[in-house]
């Protein structure tokens, strides 16, 4: 039988986990490859195919809905995207297109994050299990602490790991093992939640104790099934699975 894991803090990832990935960094991105398609032509049929092309090399095919899973679009970081697009042959001529691109990324005014749940309350019934939140993102530190701030959520986090951070980049373990270092909590007492393989990646590095697969990001449920332990439709879906292992 295998042994139910003793739960004492959570890790969130943020894109695609506590934010709805295809309202807000899909959106994101897409504008941004119309912005940077409307930087070699003026025509909209050209602009239009040409944002197909990009999104297309990102891995984003032409008519889907959202990228494939394994699409640097649902977990790299803004910066490596970036770079990719200014190097394609089509912008490599154009100055500074790398810190352009970024600024539209960062513009939370154009596109400001969705949240996937009501979030202030979803955290306040979690804060009621007594347990120790954090997040790790791929995104940056102060971008992370001010979508918290926006949400209201701020106060339940202690702990909150960006790319800059210094505990490095998924899929390796060192944004869990920074958690259990703020918390003085062993991996095995730590849930990580994310939406992607290289969430999953991070948490199984880590020797996780629980690692849940949410369906609001990148990952399909087929593959986070094979990755996680369990996979549930959002993260309002926690207390639910935290009851479920506290019986």
């Amino acid at each position: 039988m295998t042994p139910v894991p003793d739960i004492q803090g959570i890790l969130f990832d943020k894109d695609g986990t506590l934010i709805d990935l295809e309202q807000s960094w899909l959106a994101v991105y897409r504008a941004a490859a119309q912005d940077l398609a409307g930087q070699i032509h003026q025509d909209q049929p050209s602009i239009e195919q040409l944002t197909a092309t990009i999104l297309e090399r990102s891995g984003w095919p032409q008519g889907a809905d959202r990228p494939d899973p394994e699409s640097p679009l649902t977990w790299a970081l803004t910066i490596d995207i970036a770079e990719f697009w200014a190097a394609m042959p089509e912008f490599n001529h154009l100055p500074d297109l790398q810190q352009w691109l970024l600024n539209i990324f960062a513009n939370t005014d154009r596109f400001p994050p969705v949240a996937v749940t009501d979030l202030p309350a979803l955290m306040a019934e979690l804060a009621q299990f007594n347990l120790a939140f954090g997040v790790a993102t791929m995104d940056q530190e102060a971008k992370a602490r001010h979508v918290l701030d926006r949400f209201g959520i701020t106060d339940h986090f202690g702990y909150v790991a960006g790319a800059d951070s210094g505990f490095g980049v998924k899929p390796d373990a060192g944004m869990v093992l920074g958690f259990c270092e703020h918390t003085g909590l062993a991996p095995a007492n730590v849930m990580v939640v994310g939406d992607t393989h290289a969430d999953m990646g991070m948490a199984r590095s880590a020797k996780a104790g629980l690692v849940i697969g949410v369906l609001t990001g990148g990952g399909q449920a087929g593959q986070l099934q094979d990755l996680a332990d369990q996979v549930v439709p959002s993260i309002a879906d926690l207390p639910a699975v935290l009851r479920g292992i506290r019986r």
